[in-house]
């Protein structure tokens, strides 16, 4: 049997978490030609084609894909360990990459990653903003945390949290406009919604509804919906978490507060313990930790 590849293999895997040969070359402190050697001889060795590459083009083969999915979180895995025994410590380093919404990075998780990284000050912690986690695969996203139900088949998902929905609009535009007793008055009014949004959902009268939603305003972005209700453009349905200080303060008052909304869940996603390194477990732990400890505190 012939030995395994593994350098060649590793090397592989930094080259595609890079997205390139010029990137991964100065993380590991080598030659792009180097980089480039050791994938076609890894493509020689395993006779499939890993990439697609030209000088404008960066795209992995399905063969290549494969190989990048079974082996990226083993090698991760790996080369934390070696590090913490070469150390003789248990110290994590190296890059996480997550992926989250605003406005969650902003209420809860902004504080915890501060947190984390302060207990390990080797680890490098990098966020991009994402409702529905989309970006995991292109991005080669770590971590995901979404809100509603996911589209990720491929992935572990586990429920972090339920949160309430909730009618908000500003006062002014209330007083401004006809009163809304029930849900079917709000097809006079203006709405602000999420881009991707296909109705609301309610419970009236113990009927279950789903309105849908002619938008007046539509974006992918809870902060931006929520500004847009405090400067009166409508009404728009939200978390309750992201909205309950601003009701607090009179900036937002809540719209037909007897009819029930739906429960909106709150996700994690991560690929199967196999695959992750010893860093991202450590985080993916601090954060289901972080989320027990509040649920303890806070009602739904």
């Amino acid at each position: 049997m012939k030995p395994l590849p593994i350098n060649d293999l590793y090397l592989f895997c930094r080259v595609v978490q890079a997205k390139g040969y010029n990137q991964a070359a100065k993380s590991l402190a080598q030659s792009p030609a180097t980089l480039s050697r050791a994938i076609s001889s890894l493509e020689i060795y395993l006779g499939d084609k890993l990439l697609h590459r030209n000088s404008q083009n960066f795209q992995l083969t399905t063969t290549g894909a494969k190989y990048f999915e079974q082996f990226n979180g083993l090698l991760n895995n790996l080369e934390s360990s070696f590090d913490s025994l070469s150390q003789g410590t248990s110290q994590l380093k190296g890059d996480i990459k997550i992926s989250c919404p605003e406005i969650f990075m902003i209420q809860f998780f902004h504080e915890w990653v501060m947190q984390f990284m302060q207990i390990h000050p080797d680890v490098n912690i990098h966020s991009t903003f994402s409702l529905a986690g989309n970006n995991y695969v292109d991005d080669n996203i770590d971590l995901a945390i979404v809100i509603g139900q996911p589209q990720h088949n491929h992935l572990v998902q586990k429920r972090l949290m339920s949160r309430k929905l909730v009618l908000v609009a500003s006062k002014k535009y209330l007083e401004s406009n006809s009163d809304i007793i029930k849900v079917q008055d709000l097809e006079q009014h203006d709405l602000l919604d999420f881009a991707a949004n296909p109705y609301w959902g309610f419970i009236e009268n113990k009927k279950e509804i789903h309105f849908v939603v002619k938008a007046k305003y539509r974006v992918s972005n809870l902060k931006l919906l929520i500004d847009a209700a405090i400067k009166h453009r409508g009404i728009t349905l939200v978390p309750q978490f992201a909205v309950e200080d601003l009701i607090k303060t009179g900036e937002l008052t809540q719209v037909l507060p007897n009819v029930e909304t739906k429960i909106n869940s709150v996700y994690l996603l991560f690929k199967d313990r196999s695959l992750m390194s010893v860093r991202v477990r450590a985080l993916k732990d601090y954060i289901l930790k972080k989320i027990k400890e509040k649920e303890k505190t806070s009602p739904p």
